[in-house]
């Protein structure tokens, strides 16, 4: 049986979610003499930053902006290192200063943010951040998205430029032969060092592989034997994928990865199987939906910086807008209307002036706010999971019935 109509008002409720996000996306379109690309956000995160870009281009692709998808994809690939590290950013100046800047004087300046005409500057490459790492899942979301973009021509004309980016990777787990380490801030959350063995990084290299195999850039014999390593080093802990094997912390991110790859991946499903059910009952989800991960980071795993603002609890006590939308559309996929309809009723809640922002309060709706800093706001990421998150609405909800689940819940 498919997934009821639901009531006027929510679905009243996502098209103007739908809208928001889409304007949101849109007012983050960054002119070039080369051609479009897609900034992070208007004010501290105005920058090209490759992670959120890439998490981005499936949002960019529903507005009929696949073609600035494609040029910015392009460009981060022309721009990987000699070893296949890919820029962690793309700027014309310097992304530390744009960060410094509106943090510490936004208050103090217009809300309206940084230009998006970028005409007549010349983009430079930034591989390391201000700690002196990089970002180690960046390469693995540019190859994921490229995928999603399911374009045989971008894929043909960018095969040796995608498979030096996955040999880099080849490389750091000795021909597939252990998993990925990290140092710290390497990762997406990157106010806290999460350095070892991480659960996030190493799931989305499992992802690439699954789809590497249709390119024979893999054996099947590699891909099991990672996949052995995977669960062998990150035994559950109540059904669900710690970050640190071992550890107690769990990550929502993994999670809701981890569940979608057993959609999309046979060979994974028995790997997740009852992971839905045992998410909505973890510690995790009660503490609050869209929350990044739990129990919290101690005091000492935080950047100076990061606490110096403000910000202590950036990614372990606020809620992403990202990671709402990114559990609604899971929810739906698992026929959960009353998960997908309590994730649009946070995100509307959520949006202000600006459009869809950055990071909410634990207990309201609210876009945080600290003497320093502001949520981001239009941010691409989250603007872009809300699009995907809408759309799928229409499609299980709003316009026909929806289909089972392959999954059980």
């Amino acid at each position: 049986m498919g997934l009821p109509m639901g009531d006027d008002n929510r679905v009243d409720d996502v098209k103007r979610l739908r809208e928001v996000a889409s304007q949101s996306l849109r007012a983050n379109l960054v002119t070039h003499d080369s051609g479009t690309f897609l900034r992070a956000g208007a004010h501290h995160f105005a920058s090209l930053w490759t992670r959120d870009f890439a998490y981005a281009v499936p949002g960019l692709c529903a507005i009929g902006e696949r073609a600035a998808a494609e040029h910015h994809l392009s460009t981060i690939l022309k721009q990987t290192a000699s070893d296949g590290l890919v820029p962690r950013i793309l700027e014309r100046g310097s992304s530390a200063w744009t960060v410094l800047k509106w943090t510490l004087f936004r208050p103090l300046q217009m809300e309206a943010g940084e230009k998006n005409d970028w005409r007549g500057s010349k983009l430079k490459a930034e591989y390391l951040g201000e700690h002196g790492t990089r970002a180690l899942d960046a390469g693995l979301l540019v190859l994921l998205a490229s995928f999603s973009m399911a374009n045989p021509g971008f894929l043909s004309a960018h095969h040796e430029e995608l498979k030096k980016v996955f040999r880099y990777y080849e490389t750091l787990t000795g021909g597939w032969r252990q998993l990925l380490t990290q140092e710290e801030f390497e990762d997406w959350q990157d106010s806290a060092r999460r350095s070892g063995c991480v659960s996030y990084c190493n799931l989305l290299l499992l992802w690439v592989l699954h789809h590497a195999q249709r390119f024979e850039w893999v054996s099947p014999g590699d891909l099991a034997r990672m996949t052995a390593l995977f669960n062998a080093t990150f035994a559950r802990v109540n059904g669900l994928i710690p970050l640190r094997s071992g550890g107690a912390q769990i990550s929502l991110e993994t999670q809701l990865h981890a569940i979608e790859m057993g959609l999309e991946f046979p060979s994974w499903r028995t790997h997740v199987d009852g992971m839905w059910k045992d998410l909505k009952r973890s510690d995790l989800w009660l503490r609050g939906l869209g929350l990044p991960i739990h129990p919290r980071y101690h005091d000492d795993e935080i950047s100076f910086f990061t606490k110096a603002v403000g910000l202590r609890h950036y990614h372990d006590a606020f809620r992403w807008t990202w990671l709402i939308a990114e559990t609604g559309r899971i929810a739906l996929l698992f026929n959960d209307l009353e998960v997908a309809e309590v994730c649009a009723s946070e995100l509307v809640r959520s949006l202000g002036p600006q459009g869809v922002g950055e990071i909410l309060e634990l207990k309201t709706p609210r876009p945080v706010r600290t003497w320093t800093y502001r949520s981001e706001a239009p941010f691409s990421w989250g603007a872009a999971r809300t699009l995907q998150f809408c759309d799928l609405w229409s499609e299980r909800v709003t316009a026909s019935p929806s289909k089972s689940s392959p999954l059980s819940t």
